[in-house]
């Protein structure tokens, strides 16, 4: 047991890097690569860098099946639960664009209206879900002003991971069958 305890302590003890050291590496390695950018020569280091994002899906919008009507509904309701009304009277989607989605939530809107950060692309397709009940978006506002708060919530989801391109909360109803065939998911 004792010659174990003393072989565990100087592993141990390899393993420790004084933090001189590993400075000194890792300028050793920022060195050999840019030195074998310069040797690669202008173009190289920019397709590994455009690989790198294609390989991390960077590169372009989400792709692959869309979300179903149930998934929507859960994302949906999870939102709702967030503006303090987690049992909507009623909850309907449609798909559509990002662009015509947009245009039809701000011309519900007004002010009530919060962009997503990194919004989608307008040709990107999006459901455009419209809730009825008793909404207080927490949201940027200005100093003193009260939450906006309705009896709609509208939300544009990313058609791929249900991911919020914008939100409305407010009195008007944003008029769904205009985008597309509407789909009722609670209520009437």
């Amino acid at each position: 047991m004792p010659y174990q305890r003393h072989r565990e302590r100087k592993d141990h003890q390899m393993l420790k890097i004084r933090p001189i050291q590993a400075l000194l590496v890792v300028g050793a390695l920022a060195g050999l690569v840019a030195a074998g950018a310069q040797f690669a020569g202008p173009g190289a280091l920019s397709s590994t860098t455009a690989a790198a994002q294609e390989s991390l899906g960077t590169s372009g919008p989400p792709v692959g099946p869309e979300l179903t009507s149930l998934q929507i509904e859960a994302v949906a309701l999870k939102f709702a639960g967030i503006a303090q009304d987690a049992r909507p009277a009623s909850v309907s989607m449609a798909r559509g664009s990002f662009a015509r989605a947009q245009s039809l939530v701000d011309g519900s809107a007004g002010a009530n209206t919060t962009p997503a950060a990194g919004v989608a692309g307008t040709s990107e397709p999006v459901f455009l879900v419209v809730m009825h009940g008793s909404f207080t978006l927490n949201a940027p506002r200005p100093k003193g002003a009260a939450d906006p708060g309705g009896s709609v919530m509208a939300l544009i989801l990313d058609a791929h991971t249900g991911f919020p391109e914008g939100r409305y909360v407010g009195a008007v109803t944003p008029e769904l069958q205009t985008l597309g065939p509407v789909t009722q998911l609670v209520g009437q």
